[in-house]
């Protein structure tokens, strides 16, 4: 039983250094790529009908509250 508290305990161990070691490499990498970069442009995303009407209905609802 001890033994398989000690495996657990350096399994958990090993796999908080390797997301911790993989969350740094990608940080870095990140930032290498976009380096002294002042403006990132990205594509527009599409709103879908529903989110529209969705949100055409919340601002129906604040519109009533409010008088």
């Amino acid at each position: 039983m001890l033994k398989l508290a000690l495996r657990n305990l350096l399994d958990k161990k090993i796999r908080f250094a390797l997301t911790d070691s993989l969350r740094s490499t990608f940080g870095d990498l990140a930032q290498d790529i976009a380096g002294e970069t002042d403006l990132t442009v990205r594509a527009a995303q599409e709103i879908g009908l529903a989110a529209f009407r969705a949100g055409r209905h919340l601002q129906l609802r604040l519109a009533r509250h409010q008088h």
